[in-house]
């Protein structure tokens, strides 16, 4: 159960929590380029388009020579990313004016193909790591004072990790085409990097007392992708 204490806004707690998440999903994404760079080597060497082959061999290439850069770009959006969504939350003075002027936002095609990726990425790790990110949401809702947000406020929605990877790639390619090659090859990968990462942010706050009040009902069924 929840301590009336802990609904209490600390800085530093939150702080904590955002940090967690981000070196762990940008330590996961680390150890996993070798085997994902492997993966679309093979692929470049099967592909029959010299276009595609070209695009995959540069993604291979981009994938380990900057997998360092990448972790560090990654842990940086996700802490960037966590932070303007609880920023939004906690003030919600200017909420009607922001969402005003996101609404007027116009995207470019190449971004608009980012978008829709990271949107059907978030979607599809939502499904399946439902029960994780539920639990989270409650933890970081106890802990700020707010109450449960909906996914597109939610600092730790799942829309949070597919969008730090797209930012660390863009950071160091600048064709379109060849940053949705390299952010779709973590596809299969997220879907267990992501439930990971919930999994061990919540039982580090549970071992600190940071439990949810009701049960979860309704379990996701992992796909066999997964």
């Amino acid at each position: 159960m929840t301590s009336g204490s802990l609904s209490i806004f600390d800085p530093t707690r939150v702080d904590g929590i955002r940090n967690q998440l981000a070196e762990d999903f940008a330590q996961r994404i680390f150890d996993a380029i070798p085997d994902i760079s492997d993966c679309v080597e093979f692929e470049a060497e099967a592909c029959d388009s010299q276009r595609g082959k070209r695009q995959l061999e540069r993604a291979s290439q981009l994938l380990y020579a900057r997998r360092r850069d990448l972790q560090a770009k990654a842990a940086g959006a996700v802490v960037r990313i966590f932070d303007e969504k609880l920023s939004y939350l906690l003030d919600g003075a200017n909420r009607t004016a922001r969402l005003t002027l996101d609404g007027m936002t116009l995207l470019a095609d190449e971004r608009l193909d980012e978008e829709i990726a990271i949107n059907h990425c978030s979607r599809r790790l939502k499904e399946q790591c439902e029960y994780e990110l539920w639990g989270l949401t409650q933890r970081v809702a106890t802990v700020t004072g707010i109450k449960h947000p909906a996914d597109n406020e939610n600092p730790v929605f799942s829309r949070t990790f597919a969008q730090a990877l797209m930012e660390a790639i863009g950071a160091f390619e600048t064709d379109g085409g060849i940053r949705l090659v390299v952010f779709k090859t973590f596809g299969p990968v997220l879907l267990d990097i992501v439930p990971a990462v919930y999994a061990t942010a919540n039982a580090s706050l549970k071992a600190r007392g940071i439990d949810v009040d009701r049960d979860y009902y309704g379990r996701p069924v992992p796909t066999p992708e997964r």
